[in-house]
């Protein structure tokens, strides 16, 4: 993915997980990745195979993806935060049209 693809953003999400919600800051996000840190603890969501993510953007439209990890990390120096990297997998419509109005 090259760095002109991905939009900087700020906006509050959460990862749901069964019964469990962990919630974090998308900071980056492109039309097939999203980048998000959080204070929760991610080993269950490391270890799982899909999820779902919310978030809703100033557009107020709430989004639901489906997505999966492709890199999950502690943050040094003392692993408060952790970065999650996901992919979405096959964004929605009104996902990609939320995307390209960003550029």
């Amino acid at each position: 993915m090259s760095p002109l693809s991905k939009k900087i953003v700020k906006y509050q999400a959460s990862i749901v997980l069964n019964d469990k919600c962990c919630r974090g800051t998308i900071e980056n996000l492109s039309a097939k990745n999203i980048y998000l840190n959080t204070a929760s603890n991610i080993q269950e969501i490391m270890n799982a195979t899909e999820f779902k993510l919310e978030f809703q953007p100033d557009s107020g439209e709430k989004m639901d993806l489906n997505c999966r990890v492709t890199n999950a990390y502690r943050i040094p120096p003392y692993g408060i935060t952790s970065s999650v990297s996901m992919e979405i997998i096959e964004p929605s419509s009104s996902y990609r049209d939320f995307f390209n109005a960003l550029i």
